[in-house]
């Protein structure tokens, strides 16, 4: 999927105090939002064999009624894709291949979508420490780096909410010597107030969800 941006100016960490933020010009993710879903991943494992393959039956004739794929390899590969988040083998996963339909088509089955607040935009927007902000995992043991789908286990999410604890509440900060346009700042404390923080305080939420009853979070951006 291609990201649609224009620039415009963020607020990232000044590498030589984190108090300080400067503003940078750069291209923010515009149009690109995501969807969270508790999930409890390793529940899958525990349907039986007959369960699964009803499940991938349903998923394949779903995609064939719907028309979500447009010919044989694609629906070969969501297949495929099925067939290893249920067990049945590996799915040999090429770089332009998305995980998209077959993610989203299991967390809305098992999983809960999680409220949003605010439009939820990509985590890396954000300016936190996470590892939701570098390379992307997706679930179920396939490789890193699909654009689209990315997950934290149970135990992964109680030590992230640990480490970003207090920073839902953060105030706007810079560093006076990256701000030469009064209207750029204007922009850049808006963006701050009425995006990230609420962005911010958003996500939490989902951790401190999934901590409450257990499950792994599973992120969808489209």
């Amino acid at each position: 999927m291609e990201e649609v941006s224009n620039p415009t100016f963020i607020i990232k960490p000044f590498e030589e105090n984190e108090d300080f933020f400067f503003i940078k010009k750069e291209h923010f993710s515009m149009g690109i939002y995501i969807s969270g879903y508790s999930i409890k991943l390793n529940a899958l494992k525990n349907l039986s064999k007959d369960e699964k393959e009803i499940y991938l039956e349903m998923y394949i004739d779903e995609l064939k009624k719907k028309e979500l794929v447009e010919d044989d390899d694609e629906l070969y590969f969501e297949e495929s894709a099925m067939k290893q988040i249920f067990g049945f083998g590996n799915c040999k996963k090429e770089r332009s291949d998305s995980l998209l339909l077959s993610i989203e088509w299991i967390c809305e089955n098992f999983g809960c979508g999680l409220g949003e607040s605010v439009e939820m935009p990509p985590i890396y927007d954000l300016d936190l420490e996470t590892r939701l902000s570098g390379k992307r995992t997706p679930p179920f043991g396939f490789p890193d780096g699909d654009e689209n789908v990315s997950h934290l286990t149970f135990e992964q999410i109680k030590e992230e909410r640990e480490l970003l604890e207090g920073r839902d509440q953060e105030d706007f900060s810079y560093d006076p010597k990256w701000v030469f346009d009064s209207e750029k700042l204007a922009q850049a404390k808006m963006e701050w107030s009425d995006r990230i923080l609420p962005a911010r305080k958003n996500f939490l939420a989902w951790l401190d969800h999934c901590i409450r009853e257990e499950t792994d979070l599973v992120i969808i951006q489209s």
